[in-house]
């Protein structure tokens, strides 16, 4: 079960079109949704120290970098898990609604208190 700040908003805007709604007492920390509206979202190569990172398509197209394979995932994939250390970034594609959720592995509070390192 993950531990929330309540000072953390439900919902925060990523920019026009894209969200990131923060769950409470859920399997997973947070829901990201990104219209066909949206800009393509990009999330540039870093990695986790402490814990493995776990993402679920539910709709749409990702394209996802783990050290220098990339492949792009559908909601048939299942799980896409990123190892903790594994060098990884994510990338929507404009015009595509895209709606994943993300967790870590162990579960971290909020992202804010997990560390990231990045290039």
């Amino acid at each position: 079960m993950s531990t929330f700040s309540a000072e953390l908003p439900e919902t925060i805007s990523l920019g026009k079109g894209a969200t990131m709604t923060f769950l409470r007492n859920e399997r997973y920390l947070v829901l990201n949704r990104f219209s066909s509206e949206a800009d393509a979202a990009y999330i540039p190569p870093h990695w986790h120290e402490t814990h493995d990172e776990i993402f679920r398509l539910i709709k749409g197209r990702m394209e996802v970098k783990l050290d220098s394979n990339v492949r792009i995932f559908t909601p048939e994939d299942g799980d896409v898990v990123v190892r903790k250390g594994v060098v990884h970034s994510l990338r929507t594609f404009k015009g595509e609604e895209c709606v994943f959720y993300e967790r870590t592995d162990p579960m971290v509070g909020y992202f804010a208190s997990s560390i990231i390192h990045t290039y």
